[in-house]
C-alpha cells in the first residue's frame, strides 16, 4: 500500500504541529497494513543535549500499553483451561480482601480486566514509584519530608487493599473506573497460574515468539541494551525536564513496565490485526482476539473498555481497538483496525503529548480520511443555571487528580485543573470539555437522585466530590 505524497506531509506536518506545542523531544510512528509495515518515520531526538536521533530501534517506555500485554496472557491461559474470566478473584489470590470489611467474593477476573471491580483511584501506585525510583532534584525535598504506606511488593499491595482507608464506588460490574490496582492483581494472578514470574511468561509466550528482540521490563536488562531514550517531563512551573530516572514499582509491573521500540511494537499490533497471528505464530485464536474487543461500560469520547483494549465502534464504518499509556518520559499509543488489517504505534519520550491524536491520523492516513479527522465532533450546549450549580464544586482522588468546577463573573463555568484554569463547554445533558493546548479533554458527571453530581468521570476514573464542597444530600446514586 502506497500512499499519496500529500498525505504524507499532511500527516508529518500534523505530527511536527504537536511535537512543536508540547515540546516534545522525540517521537516515532509506524503503520502496517495486512501484514506489511507501509509506513514508518521518526522525528526528533531521543536524547537532546546530545542530539541523537530518534530510529526504529530506539528502546521507549511503553507505561499502560502494558495492560494489553497482561490481558492477552490472561486470555492465552484461559484458552489453555488454566482459569475462566469468570472466576472470582479469591480463588487464585485467596488472601485478597476489601478495606472495611467490605465485600470482595463477586468480583471476578472480568472485572479486574474491564477495571469495573468498583475500585475508585488509589495511591498505592505513587506510593511504590516514590519508595522505588530515584528521586530528580524538584522531586528530592518532597520524598525526604513525604511519610506513606509501604506497598513495594505484591504481599503488601495486597494488604494496602485489605486496610487502605477507601470506599467501592458500587458494586462489582456497576462503574468503571481505570485502575492500575487491577492489572498489579491480574500480573500475579499469571505468576500462580502459569507457575511463572510474570516478566518470564510475556517472555517467553508473547514477546519471544513475535520477535521482540528489544523488549524488556526490568532496568538490570533495560542496561543491556544500546539506543534506549532519555526521558522529559514538565515540572509544576511548566518546565521542560531532563531526567535519566526511570520509574520502578515492583508489583505493578504487569500494569506499565514494558519498555519496546517501534520495530518491536508494530509486530505486536499486527498480531492483533490479523487476528491473534504473526508471522505464522499464533498468539491467540481469532475467537480470543475477538473477546477481547468485547466492551463493557464507556471510558470516554464514544470509546469503550475491552480486555485490556479501548474500542472504539463504527468510525467511518470501522472499529478502532487502541491502549495508550503515560509515565514520566513515557506517552504512548498502540491498535489496529480489524476489518482493514491495519496497525499503527507511536512512541514518544515526554509525558502529557497527546499521541492518540497522532495514532488516529496514522489510521486515518490509511483509510484515506482527513488527516486531523477525531474520534467524535463536539457540539457546544446551554446548561441552565440549576445544571450549572449542580456541579460545582471541587473533586479530588485518591491518585492525586484535583478539579476545581466554578462560575466566573459571566456565569461560565471553569475548571480549575493541574495543568491551569479553563473554561469548561458542556456538549450535553451530563457531558463536558476543556481544552489544554490541541487536547480535548472529557468530563461525565455522575449524578444522585437529588440531580446533584457526586463524581466526574474523567481520565478514565471516577473521582468523587469532595465532602462538604458542596456534597450530596444523599448516598444512593445513578449515573445519568
Amino acid at each position: 500500500m502506497t500512499y499519496r505524497k500529500d498525505q504524507i506531509a499532511a500527516f508529518e506536518s500534523y505530527v511536527q504541529k504537536i511535537m512543536d506545542a508540547y515540546e516534545a523531544p522525540g517521537l516515532a510512528v509506524a503503520l502496517a497494513e495486512h501484514g506489511k509495515v507501509t509506513y514508518q518515520q521518526n522525528f526528533g531526538t531521543r536524547d537532546q543535549a546530545a542530539g541523537t536521533a530518534v530510529d526504529g530501534q530506539t528502546i521507549f517506555g511503553l507505561a499502560s500499553v502494558t495492560k494489553s500485554f497482561t490481558a492477552l496472557a490472561i486470555m492465552q491461559l484461559a484458552e489453555q483451561g488454566l482459569l475462566s474470566l469468570n472466576d472470582p478473584v479469591t480463588r487464585y489470590l485467596p488472601e485478597f480482601k476489601l478495606a472495611q470489611g467490605q465485600p470482595a467474593d463477586a468480583i471476578t477476573i472480568h472485572h479486574l480486566i474491564t477495571h469495573t471491580a468498583g475500585f475508585p483511584p488509589l495511591p498505592a501506585l505513587d506510593y511504590c514509584i516514590r519508595a522505588n525510583t530515584t528521586p530528580d532534584e524538584d522531586e528530592s525535598a518532597e520524598r525526604e519530608t513525604s511519610e506513606y504506606p509501604s506497598v513495594n511488593t505484591m504481599p503488601e499491595l495486597l494488604d494496602y487493599i485489605a486496610t487502605g482507608d477507601y470506599q467501592m464506588l458500587g458494586q462489582a460490574g456497576e462503574f468503571f473506573s481505570y485502575s492500575n490496582d487491577c492489572y498489579g492483581l491480574l500480573g500475579e494472578i499469571i505468576e500462580r497460574v502459569s507457575g511463572q514470574p510474570y516478566t518470564e511468561y510475556v517472555q517467553q509466550h508473547i514477546l519471544q515468539p513475535l520477535g521482540m528482540q528489544r523488549s524488556m521490563f526490568t532496568m538490570q536488562e533495560l542496561q543491556q541494551f544500546d539506543n534506549v531514550t532519555e526521558l522529559y517531563y514538565r515540572n509544576g512551573q511548566d518546565e521542560l525536564i531532563h531526567s535519566p530516572n526511570w520509574q520502578v514499582a515492583p508489583p505493578f509491573t504487569a500494569c506499565g513496565w514494558l519498555k519496546s521500540c517501534a520495530d518491536d511494537l508494530i509486530k505486536y499490533a499486527q498480531m492483533y490485526a490479523n487476528g491473534g497471528e504473526y508471522a505464522g505464530q499464533r498468539l491467540l485464536s481469532e475467537q480470543g482476539v475477538k473477546q477481547m474487543q468485547q466492551v463493557t461500560l464507556e471510558f470516554n469520547q464514544g470509546r469503550k473498555y475491552g480486555y485490556g483494549l479501548i474500542v472504539k465502534q463504527d468510525y467511518a464504518g470501522v472499529t478502532l481497538v487502541e491502549h495508550g499509556g503515560s509515565l514520566k518520559g513515557v506517552s504512548s499509543n498502540m491498535g489496529f483496525a480489524p476489518e482493514k488489517g491495519i496497525a499503527a504505534i507511536v512512541l514518544c519520550n515526554l509525558t502529557g503529548v497527546p499521541v492518540a491524536k497522532i495514532w488516529l491520523a496514522l489510521i486515518n492516513l490509511a483509510l484515506g480520511l482527513p488527516i486531523e479527522q477525531h474520534y467524535v465532533d463536539y457540539s457546544p450546549c446551554g446548561w441552565t443555571a440549576d445544571m450549572r450549580e449542580s456541579v460545582m464544586g471541587e473533586y479530588s482522588s485518591g491518585e492525586g487528580a484535583e478539579f476545581q468546577i466554578e462560575q466566573d463573573e459571566a456565569g461560565e463555568l471553569t475548571v480549575k485543573a493541574p495543568v491551569g484554569t479553563f473554561k469548561l463547554q458542556p456538549i450535553g445533558p451530563n457531558r463536558a470539555i476543556w481544552r489544554y493546548k490541541l487536547a480535548e479533554n472529557e468530563m461525565r458527571f455522575l449524578f444522585d437522585e437529588t440531580g446533584k453530581a457526586w463524581a466526574i468521570h474523567a481520565g478514565g476514573r471516577v473521582i468523587r466530590r469532595v465532602p462538604g464542597r458542596p456534597s450530596p444530600a444523599t448516598d444512593k446514586r445513578s449515573a445519568k
